[in-house]
């Protein structure tokens, strides 16, 4: 990938990721978030997409998880 393209890709990735088409058990993965911020869960997150990690955890536990998983592999390509 051209180096001019990186900050495209990732904006595509984000948004796909916090699409309501990222559907998982039932619902869209930014409503669980968002139940989760509006529960004191807290309202930033962050999500390392080579790494596979996020802060705070408390966001990301299941069914959350499963997505940032797929997202995480996806983007690592083919040699992961």
């Amino acid at each position: 990938m051209k180096y001019k393209c990186i900050g495209s890709a990732l904006r595509n990735f984000a948004d796909s990721f916090t699409s309501d088409a990222n559907v998982v058990e039932r619902d869209a993965t930014m409503a669980y978030l968002a139940r989760r911020a509006i529960c004191g869960e807290g309202i930033a997150f962050r999500f390392d997409i080579i790494a596979g990690k996020t802060t705070p955890a408390g966001l990301a536990e299941a069914p959350v998880a499963s997505s940032i998983e797929t997202y995480a592999k996806r983007f690592a390509g083919p040699e992961s």
